[in-house]
């Protein structure tokens, strides 16, 4: 019997081989990253996030960041796409984009739209090497409500404390979350 891997097995070994070649780019001190993911689900008893008795490839994310330093003033912005079954859709969104100015480890600013510091993982859930698991719990990180929970349109202050009992990592922030109407 002969066996072919098909459309789908072509792309991923692409994949796997341009990904050889990959890295990160400067241009013009600009720093420029970017990562892309592909998953299959399949299930007999459980669609969990999409339709997977038959398998889908329903499980994709791609990413492009942008930053720049001056001395103490970073900004940058990343581009995500995302497809996990009903959610995300491959559209395109600017998934963050702010200004952090650090005057000292005491005292820092943020402003733009900026990752919510809520578990663990926010702040990093979309940082391709900081992803330790494929899902991250869902109790927590809900991927039904990630609009609402992943990021703020604001300002923040953040620092650091030293004492001789230990140190004190501190985060303030105000500002508006904006969802999507086809979210609620």
């Amino acid at each position: 019997m002969k066996k072919t891997i098909g459309l789908y097995g072509v792309v991923i070994f692409s994949l796997v081989a341009w990904a050889s070649f990959a890295g990160a780019e400067n241009l013009a001190g600009v720093d420029i990253h970017g990562y892309l993911s592909q998953g299959y689900m399949k299930s007999s008893n459980n669609n969990y996030l999409a339709t997977t008795e038959d398998g889908t490839f329903e499980f994709n994310e791609m990413g492009l960041n942008f930053s720049i330093e001056f001395d103490k003033l970073r900004i940058g912005a990343q581009l995500l796409s995302r497809d996990l079954g009903e959610f995300g859709n491959n559209d395109i969104v600017l998934d963050w984009a702010m200004g952090d100015y650090q005057f000292n480890e005491l005292f820092g600013v943020r402003a733009g739209k900026i990752k919510i510091p809520m578990g663990f993982y926010n702040q990093g859930r979309d940082v391709d090497m900081l992803r330790i698991p494929v899902l991250l719990p869902g109790s927590i990180y809900d991927e039904g409500t990630r609009d609402m929970l992943n990021t703020y349109e604001g300002i923040g202050v953040y620092g650091l404390f030293y004492s001789p009992m230990g140190e004190l990592d501190y985060e303030a922030y105000y500002g508006t979350v904006n969802v999507d109407e086809d979210t609620i």
